[in-house]
């Protein structure tokens, strides 16, 4: 008997800012997915059967969006492995995703500098990697799936004008990882860490390993 699984990988950010800022402020972003392995263990090891795994239908999504230049973006759903570097870069922030196609390997960023208070304008920058995988499981076998989770969010403002800086991004960098079986019913496994930068903060950062059985 085999068993349908299905493993869900994404890190994505995000960042809606205001160039109306009366003061310079420097802002960046970055999630990432790395290192991820499946592995499987046997439950009868001396019932003479090699447990074992096989990968089915694999869906990736990159998107890439920076709105500074008359909404500009990046959608691609590539039908096999496909290594991508893309970067928008417009004035007043850049928005950027690399992958190396494997498996839920991707790194999303976003930068943005801001701040001389003559614009009332409104910019959204976001950038997302995800994986969904179907896994057929052989009986009597567990599957593992672990790697490495990492991310930031960072905020800077010079002294020289931090008394006239006023709160006016919103910063958000996600990674999740969801370990289901294909039909639905049974329990699950997920590891999902998200940050979001409070007023006048300048720094949050994670970089956490995980490992999800099923």
């Amino acid at each position: 008997m085999h068993y349908f699984v299905k493993s869900a990988l994404g890190a994505a950010v995000a960042l809606s800012l205001s160039t109306s800022a009366m003061a310079e402020v420097r802002t960046s972003a970055f999630a990432s997915l790395s290192d991820i392995k499946f592995s499987v263990q046997d439950l009868t090891p001396s019932d003479g059967r090699v447990p074992g795994f096989v990968f089915g239908e694999r869906l990736t999504l990159y998107s890439v969006f920076n709105d500074a230049n008359e909404h500009n973006d990046i959608v691609l759903e590539p039908t096999s492995p496909t290594p991508v570097n893309f970067l928008l870069d417009y004035a007043p922030g850049a928005s950027a995703l690399q992958s190396d196609g494997k498996l839920g390997s991707y790194t999303s960023s976003v930068t943005a500098n801001t701040g001389n208070g003559r614009w009332d304008t409104f910019y959204n920058l976001s950038s997302g990697g995800w994986d969904s995988q179907k896994i057929v499981l052989k009986a009597q076998s567990v599957l593992t799936v672990s790697g490495l989770a990492s991310g930031s969010v960072s905020r800077f403002v010079p002294s020289t004008t931090a008394d006239r800086y006023t709160e006016n991004e919103m910063l958000h960098s996600t990674v999740s990882v969801n370990l289901t079986y294909g039909s639905g019913s049974g329990p699950g496994q997920s590891f999902y860490q998200s940050l979001a930068l409070g007023e006048f903060e300048t720094h949050e950062a994670f970089n956490n390993e995980f490992s999800l059985l099923l």
